[in-house]
């Protein structure tokens, strides 16, 4: 078997567990060029998660914001690789709920047939029902879309912008 080489990125501030100022350790797989993180369990998608001055994030974004820019408060960063365990800068790239979810269903990550569109009028009754206090989990439910999704139709009719999302 060859032997790897283990690469460390420092993490400022970090608190993990019972273990402060962890650092995250990855080794390269050549095939792909991803950093396959070793030093973290992943969440349950697989995401490595860390903690940073008491706030808790996902390595992907603490590293995309610490090495290239901060992320706009409406998008979110992407691994274009698929792979949520990956820390290699160079495999992310920033992009709205909707500009991942259409990624997922480009690569069959998510089925397309499963995709759900609201109407005008079904988009206003859910606002309707969101001032009326019901969850964005029940509205969710009550819709049959993606919980972010009422918060994307919400924050439309809020600006004045209601018009057709796909979900």
């Amino acid at each position: 078997m060859q032997n790897k080489t283990l690469y460390t990125i420092e993490i400022e501030r970090c608190t993990m567990g019972r273990s402060r100022g962890k650092s995250l350790q990855y080794y390269i797989d050549e095939k792909t060029g991803c950093y396959e993180c070793v030093s973290h369990a992943g969440n349950e998608k697989g995401y490595i998660q860390i903690t940073v001055n008491g706030k808790h994030r996902t390595a992907h974004k603490y590293l995309y914001e610490r090495f290239i820019a901060k992320v706009p408060e409406n998008l979110k960063v992407m691994h274009i690789c698929d792979n949520p365990r990956c820390l290699n800068v160079n495999h992310y790239t920033i992009g709205t709920t909707g500009d991942n979810n259409d990624d997922a269903y480009k690569k069959g990550r998510r089925d397309q047939k499963n995709r759900k569109f609201l109407t005008d009028d079904e988009k206003l009754a859910l606002c309707e029902d969101k001032k009326a206090k019901m969850t964005r989990v029940k509205l969710a439910k009550k819709y049959g879309i993606g919980i972010s999704t009422v918060g994307d139709i919400w924050k439309a009719y809020k600006e004045g912008k209601l018009q057709s999302v796909s979900v």
